[in-house]
């Protein structure tokens, strides 16, 4: 989409968030595990099973949806975010426009915020994927207290039978729009906030699930990053600044 250093890009992005920005929106740091990508050589790489004082110098960054009193072993699970991913898969056309991508996901994940109400109350946190998407967030859902006597799988396995159930309340037309392989003990998630590298679009939280609430939930340190680094986003999004 552009000719921009990834890394530059991210540099500038980053350095212009306030302290702490991240921490609002994960619970727990030192019980992640996280990864991130690096750009080496015009290339991006992927580096994962790190704790939290280990990250540095990264574009994009996730962090694991579980916690854990080993979290590079996956060991000793203590508690759990449940995660809805709702995405658009536009793999067989490359003619919609990203605000209508986003509308589409939008519109999806409204009807499935909804539906998860029901079961689990309202999300700590609804977010922009950065790229066709969005995720509903549920921190630290309760667990029972012998947690360390359940297999975490166990776990991953019924948090993806209540999502399908949640899919089932809503709707078999949005059976397409969930993805349901992310239940997995070892699965991770982008961090709210932090870049996708694929459009150069942090993923935001949002009150308003569309195109307009993406566009306004852009923070002012993105602004000023795609103003210094790379002009040409700000248009790429039809906004005038």
């Amino acid at each position: 989409m552009v000719s921009v250093s990834v890394s530059s890009f991210a540099a500038e992005y980053y350095s212009r968030l306030p302290e702490g920005a991240f921490g609002r929106f994960v619970r727990e740091p030192e019980r992640r595990e996280w990864a991130f990508t690096v750009e080496r050589g015009g290339e991006l790489v992927f580096v994962r099973r790190k704790k939290w004082d280990e990250v540095k110098g990264f574009v994009e960054l996730y962090h694991s949806m579980g916690y854990f009193e080993e979290p590079t072993r996956w060991e000793g699970l203590t508690g759990w975010d449940l995660i809805i991913d709702v995405d658009v898969d536009l793999a067989n056309d490359d003619s919609e426009s990203l605000e209508e991508i986003v509308d589409q996901a939008g519109e999806a994940a409204e009807e499935l915020r909804e539906a998860a109400e029901v079961f689990l109350g309202r999300p700590d946190v609804v977010n922009f994927s950065g790229a066709k998407g969005f995720h509903l967030r549920w921190m630290d859902v309760p667990i029972p207290d012998t947690v360390t006597d359940i297999d975490p799988d166990t776990v991953a396995r019924a948090s993806r039978k209540l999502v399908q159930a949640i899919v089932d309340y809503a709707g078999e037309e949005y059976e397409d729009y969930v993805d349901l392989q992310i239940y997995q003990v070892n699965r991770l998630i982008r961090v709210v906030g932090s870049l996708n590298a694929k459009t150069l679009l942090p993923a935001v939280p949002v009150d308003d699930p569309s195109f307009e609430g993406v566009v306004d939930g852009l923070p002012e340190a993105w602004w000023e990053a795609a103003e210094r680094v790379c002009p040409s986003l700000p248009q790429f999004l039809g906004v005038d600044r």
